[in-house]
């Protein structure tokens, strides 16, 4: 059968309408079943009523639901009695899968074990009844060497999801020997470097996780392991991962003596992580430490940043970045710097942002001398004058600020002097995001530099929060409030004004198309018509005209994200301002109101942003209109389904 869910909602808008606006129902709606006219009704039976008895032949009814209603009535009866019936069903080769896979689920709901079957089930061809009989095993009465025996030939198993339900299995069935610890350290095994098929690296991975979850339920058990014979058979880098399930002190002890043992000891991805976890300890500290002169483990650090970040993972990779911001490409090396907080680094660094022609190197070093910014202020200042990039300007100012609020109060003034107004906007918009930013923007407030007509809600809402207690801030919010609240009074006049000429139902669709075109398909589309880099517009009869007119008088209300305003400033100091259609390392392409646009070249490029929450499409675009070209334009709106 076709069952189809029917639902309507008045409204339909991307949260133009407030969510809890009343016409939005969220009660009612229904359900349809559709079958064709010569499918014969059968008869259902009511399995409450069905004779246990009968239960294991509505296991190979053709109906799925009969097999599994059957099967709950075996589980909810707790028939045990039906032991026999079910064994012969499960272990019928003449049976397809499912059937047998019914029947084997209904012997674990009474926990029925039967070793013959069980060997049976699991060294049988079919994938998903092998599995089924993997999982069950966890369920039923079986014993620890029994298990043993079923899983440990599973090791080299070829089906993926038998493999991994072998790890799910031992850890839910509870219990555990030393064998059934060596087949869970079986699956510890490395990385695959070079796979040959889709998936192979991923599923190694989870594997090994999954390994390493279900030691960590047995960490006496694979302690007294570890000290077997069996243990003495698997290779270092197997045992070096299951011991990290193991309590820390413990876990510390066999990396110690596993690591000794290796020949190879190039930290990969895998080991990265795990030593990661105990550099606090002298002795693996010094024991890796040699390890760590390798330019590969850069990368990996910073992929990993929020599993390794400690003081001692940075002083130990310190003197391989300080190599790194000796080459011609120190990027990575630059990012480490930032991101692990490292010192000791001043030379390379300083000599990068006097020498270096990448203007994102340079800023990189720059954030990274500002950790030890109180040997640098003299260069800080000295880029904060200068003519160049205002993001490297910038970069140093915010450098400075960190090392001596006092030095960059002094500069302030002069600083913002120089900026453009686009310029000027950003400079506030990233002081505004600090504590000490905000107490310098106050400052500029209180001594007349600076007006509350210098910053939007955002930033006065931003500023605020820093400073809760002081005046100048109380007033610069509570001034955006109100006029966020005026703006928002008026836009609901105009919102209701707009509302009546669309209740009318008048106007001329012909004449309103005519003016749809000039103005709405030089941005959107209908059909194959227009410039189409915004949100097509078919379909829009469809809209509430609440919802429809929010989106036209005020786009920002809802506007998504790939469709926000941007800007872009060039070095020339030129701006420009519209839809970011594309950008990579050659350029940025950019689109604007009528189709036209425009390849911007990277080398031409000072700074891009977007500017967060505003719509590419400008406000205002009827506001002008007479009652009669409003009543036309929605009359068109209206036909276009």
């Amino acid at each position: 059968c076709l069952y189809i869910a029917d639902w309507y909602n008045k409204i339909i808008s991307h949260n133009e309408v407030s969510r809890a606006h009343p016409d939005r129902d969220k009660k009612h709606g229904r359900i349809w079943r559709i079958r064709h006219k010569d499918q014969k009704p059968r008869q259902i039976p009511n399995f409450y009523k069905v004779p246990s008895s009968e239960l294991p032949n509505y296991l190979k009814s053709p109906s799925l639901w009969a097999k599994r209603a059957a099967w709950h009535q075996v589980a909810d009866r707790q028939a045990k009695e039906l032991a026999s019936q079910l064994l012969e069903l499960a272990g019928d080769n003449q049976q397809d899968e499912i059937t047998r896979i019914h029947a084997l689920w209904s012997l674990e709901s009474i926990k029925h074990y039967d070793k013959v079957l069980m060997t049976s089930l699991i060294n049988c061809e079919l994938d998903e009844l092998r599995r089924e009989a993997v999982r069950a095993l966890a369920n039923m009465p079986a014993s620890k060497v029994d298990v043993e025996a079923h899983l440990k030939p599973l090791i080299s198993e070829k089906n993926v999801l038998v493999r991994s339900q072998v790890l799910r299995t031992i850890e839910n069935y509870g219990k555990a020997n030393d064998g059934i610890i060596d087949i869970l350290v079986s699956f510890c095994q490395p990385d695959i470097s070079g796979a040959i098929k889709i998936g192979e690296t991923y599923e190694r991975k989870f594997e090994r996780y999954l390994a390493r979850k279900a030691l960590e339920k047995y960490p006496y058990e694979l302690n007294a392991y570890l000290k077997s014979d069996l243990a003495k058979k698997q290779p270092a880098s197997h045992i070096t991962w299951a011991s990290q399930a193991l309590p820390k002190e413990n876990r510390e002890e066999v990396f110690l003596t596993e690591w000794n043992k290796l020949e190879n000891k190039k930290i990969d991805e895998t080991r990265l992580l795990i030593i990661a976890r105990m550099l606090r300890n002298p002795k693996v500290y010094a024991a890796v430490k040699e390890s760590f002169n390798d330019p590969s483990l850069v990368p990996l650090a910073l992929e990993h940043q929020a599993a390794v970040q400690s003081t001692e993972f940075s002083t130990l990779l310190q003197p391989t970045v300080g190599e790194l911001l000796k080459s011609t490409q120190p990027a990575k090396a630059l990012d480490a710097a930032v991101r692990f907080n490292m010192s000791g680094l001043d030379s390379e660094l300083e000599n990068i942002v006097k020498s270096s022609k990448s203007e994102a190197d340079i800023v990189k070093a720059l954030q990274a001398l500002a950790f030890n910014g109180k040997q640098h202020q003299s260069l800080f200042k000295e880029i904060i004058l200068s003519d160049k990039s205002f993001k490297l300007r910038q970069t140093a100012f915010t450098a400075l600020l960190k090392s001596d609020a006092v030095s960059a109060s002094g500069l302030f003034a002069d600083y913002l002097a120089k900026l453009s107004g686009a310029d000027k906007k950003n400079a506030l918009e990233v002081f505004s995001g600090s504590a000490a930013g905000s107490k310098l923007l106050l400052n500029s407030i209180e001594s007349s530099k600076l007006t509350s007509a210098d910053f939007d809600m955002s930033m006065a809402e931003r500023i605020f929060s820093f400073n809760k207690k002081n005046k100048a801030a109380k007033e610069l919010f509570t001034v955006h409030k109100k006029i966020e609240a005026a703006e928002e009074k008026a836009f609901k006049g105009k919102l209701e004004k707009f509302m009546k000429i669309a209740s009318k139902r008048g106007g001329d669709p012909a004449m309103g198309k005519s003016f749809f075109n000039a103005l709405c398909l030089s941005c959107h589309s209908v059909g194959s018509e227009g410039a189409g880099f915004a949100p097509p517009l078919d379909g829009s009869s469809h809209r509430e005209d609440e919802a429809l007119l929010t989106a036209i008088l005020n786009p920002d209300a809802a506007v998504e994200s790939n469709y926000y305003l941007y800007r872009l400033i060039k070095k020339d100091g030129s701006t420009l301002e519209g839809y970011r259609e594309k950008s990579d390392e050659d350029g940025t392409t950019m689109r604007f109101m009528g189709g036209a646009s425009v390849f911007i070249p990277a080398s031409d490029i000072q700074s891009g942003n977007f500017v967060g929450k505003r719509s590419v499409m400008p406000k205002g675009l009827i506001d002008n209109l007479g009652e009669k070209q409003i009543a036309d334009v929605l009359a068109y709106i209206r036909s276009l389904k």
